[in-house]
């Protein structure tokens, strides 16, 4: 299943795909600011708060 969410960077909103590549493995991709980046959990939610860490950490 493959669908889409926003996470807010900075008050910023990003577009990400959200895929549950198995049984309890959830893939998030997007792009933030021109870098690809990715994150994989055990939940969705946890999926989209790992990317939204990323992306924060690779503003600074």
């Amino acid at each position: 299943m493959d669908r889409t969410a926003q996470v807010t960077v900075s008050g910023r909103p990003f577009d990400v795909k959200v895929l549950q590549a198995g049984g309890d493995l959830w893939v998030v991709s997007g792009d933030y600011l021109d870098r690809e980046i990715e994150a994989m959990a055990r939940s969705r939610d946890a999926a989209l708060k790992r990317w939204r860490e990323i992306a924060e950490r690779a503003a600074e």
